[in-house]
C-alpha cells in the first residue's frame, strides 16, 4: 500500500477485498524496486545502456506471469525507467537490408547480432553494435510471405509463395532438412514456445503442424471451410486459436488477449491439433472475440447486431452466466479480466463481473455512451455520453467518483494516459481536451487541428501525446500540460493512424493513401519513408 501511495500516477482509494501478497510476490516486488532504484542510479551516473539492460531483463522475465495485476505499479515504474534509458542511448546505425520489403527482424539475447529477412527471399546477419553486414545467410530467390525465429535464436523459418516452408541455421544460413511442402501458397509460419513444432497456414485456410526435427506433419491438417483469418499458438504452446469468418469482415488479428472480429472462434490442442471448443454466438452475423486475460481460460464473444455479450469456458465450451445485454455500441474489458462494461446508444452502460458474467451495476448518468475505456491498472472507467460530458467511475463498484467534465461538443473518443492520471477526449472531430484525473481540472487549453482528428496515442511513459488529423499533420504535445512541443509534422496526405514507437523517441504516421513515415518524437524531424 505504501508503494502504491508513493506512485504519483496512481489514485489511492480504500482497498476492497484486498488480498495480501504471497511471500513469493513480496520477494519479487522487493527485487523489482531494487532493480528500479539501481537503474535510476545508473542513469544519474550517465550509464543508460546498463540501466536499459537491467530494466529490460527484469521486464522480460515478467511477461508470462499470471499475477501481473498485483505488481502493476512496479512494472510501470520499470517501464518508465527503461524508456528514459533508451531515450538517452545514441542510435548507432540505420540498416537497409535489401531492395526488398523487410518482413522480419530479430536481435540476439546479448544484442550483438541482428537477423533480417526480406520478401525477396534474402536473409542477412548483422553486427548489432556497428550495423555492418556479417554475412548473407540466404539468397533463395523465392518470394517470402513470413519469417520467424525460435526463442533461442538457433533456427529461422521462412514461408514462401511457392508453398514451401524452409528451416535454416541462424548462424551460417545452411538449410536444415527438407522443405515442408504445402499444396498452396503459405502465408504464415511460427515456432511453438518450446521450439519443437512449427505452425503454418495457407491461402486456402489450412492449418498445418510440423515437427522441427523430422520436418514431418504431426497430425492431419486442420481445414477451415470459411476464410481463415489467423492461427496462433497459445502462451504455453498447449493450444492453438484460429479465427475465420462466414462472409463477415474481420478487422484485426487474433492473438492472446487481443481484439478480433470474426463469425467463428475455435480453440485447438497445440500438440495434437484436436479441436477443443468452438464459439458461435448465433445472435448476429458479426462477433467480436477476446481471450480473457490473464490466463486465457475464458472467451468473451460479442454480437453487436444482437446487442449482447457472452462469456464461455475455453475448456468445455459452455457459456458462463447469462448473456450481457446493452452491447450495441461497444464492449470494453479490463486488463486484469475482472470487469466488463457494455454500452449502447440508449440507456446507461452496464458493469459486469469478468469471471462470472454477473450483473454488478449501472454506470449512472452516462446515458447514450459513445466511447469508454478502462484505466491501465483496471481500477477506473471513463465514459463519454451523448450529453457531451466525460465521467469517471470506480471499476469495483460502478460508483461515480468525480463531477462530470463538460466537453462542449460531441465526444468521438475518450481514453486514459498510460499512467492513468490523465484523460484525453477527441471532441467535435477536430479538438483535443486533456483532464487531470486527481484534480478534475482541464489541463491547459483545448487545442485543435484544422480538420478531423482521427487518432491519438501516448508515449509509453505518458509524457507526450500525439494526434493525427485529415489536415495532413500530426501534433506532438506535452502529455501533462497539453502544450505543443514543436511545429506540426506534415505527412503530405490525410492521416489515418499515428503510433509512438515504444522507448525509441520516434513515431510513425500512416496516411489514408497507404503511405507511412518515421519521425523523431523529440524534434519532429523526418527520419525515413517506410511505405510510399
Amino acid at each position: 500500500i505504501e508503494a502504491i501511495a508513493n506512485d504519483n500516477d496512481t489514485i489511492v482509494k480504500p482497498l476492497v477485498n484486498y488480498t495480501p501478497l504471497t511471500d513469493e510476490q513480496e520477494s519479487l516486488v522487493g527485487s523489482l524496486k531494487l532493480t528500479s532504484q539501481l537503474a535510476r542510479r545508473l542513469l544519474d551516473e550517465d550509464d543508460p545502456r546498463l540501466a536499459a539492460f537491467l530494466t529490460f531483463e527484469a521486464l522480460d522475465s515478467l511477461w508470462a506471469r499470471q499475477d501481473a495485476d498485483r505488481i502493476h505499479p512496479f512494472v510501470r515504474e520499470l517501464d518508465a525507467v527503461m524508456s528514459s534509458a533508451l531515450g538517452r542511448i545514441e542510435v548507432l546505425s540505420i540498416i537497409h537490408p535489401t531492395d526488398g520489403k523487410l518482413i522480419f527482424a530479430a536481435v540476439s539475447e546479448d544484442g550483438e547480432r541482428l537477423w533480417t529477412v526480406s520478401d525477396d527471399g534474402s536473409a542477412n546477419l548483422w553486427d548489432g553494435t556497428t550495423g555492418k553486414l556479417i554475412r548473407t545467410l540466404i539468397k533463395s530467390g523465392n518470394q517470402v510471405n513470413h519469417a520467424s525465429m525460435d526463442a533461442h535464436r538457433r533456427h529461422l523459418v521462412t514461408a514462401s509463395r511457392d508453398g514451401r516452408v524452409r528451416l535454416w541455421n541462424s548462424e551460417d544460413g545452411s538449410p536444415m532438412g527438407e522443405p515442408m511442402v504445402h499444396d498452396n501458397e503459405v502465408q504464415w509460419a511460427e515456432f511453438s514456445p518450446d521450439g519443437s513444432r512449427i505452425l503454418t497456414t495457407t491461402i486456402t485456410g489450412t492449418v498445418h503442424l510440423w515437427d522441427v526435427e523430422s520436418a514431418m506433419e504431426v497430425v492431419a491438417p486442420i481445414q477451415h471451410i470459411a476464410e481463415l483469418q489467423s492461427a496462433r499458438f497459445g502462451p504455453d504452446g498447449s493450444r492453438l486459436i484460429t479465427a475465420s469468418h462466414d462472409s463477415s469482415p474481420m478487422s484485426m488479428d487474433v492473438s492472446y488477449g487481443e481484439y478480433i472480429q470474426s463469425a467463428r472462434v475455435q480453440i485447438w490442442n497445440g500438440t495434437t491439433a484436436a479441436p477443443i471448443t468452438e464459439f458461435r454466438d448465433g445472435i448476429g452475423d458479426v462477433i467480436d472475440a477476446f481471450l480473457v486475460p490473464p490466463d486465457g481460460s475464458r472467451v468473451l464473444t460479442v454480437s453487436r447486431a444482437g446487442d449482447a455479450a457472452q462469456l464461455w469456458d475455453v475448456t468445455t465450451g459452455d457459456p458462463i452466466g447469462d448473456q450481457m445485454f446493452g452491447a450495441g455500441a461497444g464492449v470494453i474489458l479490463s486488463a486484469d479480466g475482472n470487469r466488463i462494461v457494455t454500452f449502447s446508444r440508449y440507456g446507461a452502460p452496464t458493469l459486469w463481473d469478468g469471471r462470472s458474467g454477473a450483473w454488478l451495476s449501472e454506470l449512472r448518468g452516462s446515458d447514450g455512451t459513445q466511447s469508454a475505456s478502462f484505466s491501465p491498472d483496471s481500477s477506473l472507467i471513463v465514459s463519454a455520453s451523448e450529453d457531451n460530458r466525460v465521467r469517471i467511475y470506480d471499476a469495483m463498484s460502478g460508483a461515480a467518483i468525480s463531477n462530470p467534465k463538460e466537453a462542449d461538443g460531441y465526444i468521438q473518443e475518450v481514453l486514459f494516459s498510460p499512467g492513468g492520471n490523465r484523460i484525453v477526449a477527441i471532441v467535435e472531430r477536430n479538438e483535443i481536451r486533456i483532464w487531470d484525473v486527481v484534480s478534475d481540472q482541464l489541463i491547459g487549453r483545448a487545442f485543435e487541428h484544422k480538420h478531423y482528428v482521427v487518432d491519438a496515442d501516448f508515449e509509453s511513459d505518458g509524457k507526450k501525446l500525439v494526434t493525427a488529423s485529415w489536415d495532413h499533420t500530426a501534433q506532438v504535445r506535452d502529455g501533462i500540460t497539453g502544450n505543443e512541443l514543436f511545429e506540426p509534422i506534415d505527412h503530405n496526405s490525410q492521416l489515418d493512424k499515428v503510433r509512438t514507437v515504444k522507448a525509441s523517441e520516434t513515431l510513425v504516421t500512416v496516411g489514408r493513401d497507404g503511405s507511412a513515415s518515421l519521425w523523431s518524437s523529440s524534434s519532429g524531424a523526418f527520419i525515413a519513408e517506410l511505405l510510399k
